[in-house]
């Protein structure tokens, strides 16, 4: 995970650089955000091989993911097709109530097999 540092440094600038510089900061910010939230995929992958309970980040906020859970979804990704794995990641990054639907879903259909 990317760790963010923080730097101040005092320097003289135009308007036109400061309004550059303002607008690489937001996109370079949006882009760690999206990076944050995206490797949940990697963190399933950790639980599974660690065997162990671990939190997770969604939008809304963070909960514990448990092994049963995790290794129900990476199961059902590994079986799924391409456009429905791209569903999977969606739901796998976004709130916590969708992630919580997605390992319903997957237990259930683990359970079937």
């Amino acid at each position: 995970m990317p760790q963010i540092m923080n730097v101040t440094i005092e320097v003289r600038l135009s308007a036109d650089t400061k309004v550059f510089l303002e607008s690489c900061l937001k996109t370079l910010r949006s882009s760690l955000d999206d990076d944050m939230v995206e490797d949940n995929m990697e963190m399933l992958k950790r639980i599974v091989k660690w065997k162990e309970r671990k939190r997770m980040k969604f939008k809304d906020g963070s909960m514990k993911v448990d092994l049963l859970s995790a290794s129900a979804i990476l199961h059902v990704y590994r079986k799924v097709r391409h456009s429905n794995k791209l569903k999977m990641m969606k739901l796998m990054n976004s709130t916590k109530s969708d992630f919580s639907e997605l390992a319903r879903f997957a237990i259930r259909k683990v359970n079937m097999e």
